[in-house]
């Protein structure tokens, strides 16, 4: 059974600032830096035989910062299945308005209300549904490029006992995560929301079975 290793990056200066931000990059913080620092020395006794990266900046410079603190140095692979799901019109603009926004006219008002509602399938079915420039993405365009980007892990790593270490984004993280089983959304638990620097554990059998094992571990 291989294990894979589900990194969120650490804090960028548009997470500071409390706005979208999906395939719009901004740099690693002060603090967004320590995160990933901490995460490689905690990840340390882990002998990882294969590193995939999202191609946008703030992971690349995350993967570079754990990598920094690995015994085994991998090359990582930069790839376009793991970005942050797309927000349209909606990337970069400060959080609580987009919420405010697309909940016009119901009962909801934040993204915990809607995930409650209907889950991670209707925070994309309402933002596609309010976005005007009609590139944000949809629920079943997401899990499709998680699933090829799954199909080539299987085909080299499930069936060799492979540490997997993928370091890829909050939105695309809790999405993954919701549809193996994890809640993600919040009664009196934080730990909802995958953390800046955080890791999801998922285990991968070789007959193609995968089971979430750990979701949202902080050591930060």
């Amino acid at each position: 059974m291989a294990h894979l290793y589900l990194v969120r990056h650490g804090q960028t200066f548009l997470n500071q600032m409390n706005r979208m931000q999906g395939i719009t990059d901004s740099a690693l913080t002060e603090r967004g830096q320590h995160q990933a620092t901490t995460l490689g020395k905690n990840l340390a006794q882990i002998p990882f035989q294969a590193v995939f990266s999202s191609d946008l900046g703030r992971a690349k410079q995350t993967t570079q910062l754990i990598q920094d603190q690995l015994p085994n140095h991998l090359t990582p692979e930069y790839r376009l299945e793991l970005r942050e799901v797309n927000f349209g019109e909606f990337d970069a603009m400060p959080i609580d308005q987009v919420w405010a926004d697309i909940t016009t006219g119901t009962e909801m008002h934040t993204q915990n209300d809607i995930i409650k509602h209907g889950g991670m399938k209707k925070v994309r079915d309402l933002m596609v549904e309010h976005d005007h420039s009609h590139l944000a993405e949809s629920y079943p365009a997401v899990l499709n490029r998680w699933q090829a980007f799954l199909q080539e892990l299987q085909s080299h790593h499930f069936d060799t006992g492979d540490n997997i270490l993928v370091v890829s984004h909050g939105t695309l993280i809790r999405t993954i995560c919701e549809h193996y089983g994890a809640k993600v959304y919040r009664d009196d638990d934080s730990r909802a929301v995958p953390a800046n620097g955080s890791y999801s554990r998922l285990d991968l059998a070789p007959d193609g079975t995968i089971k979430l094992a750990e979701f949202n571990v902080t050591k930060c």
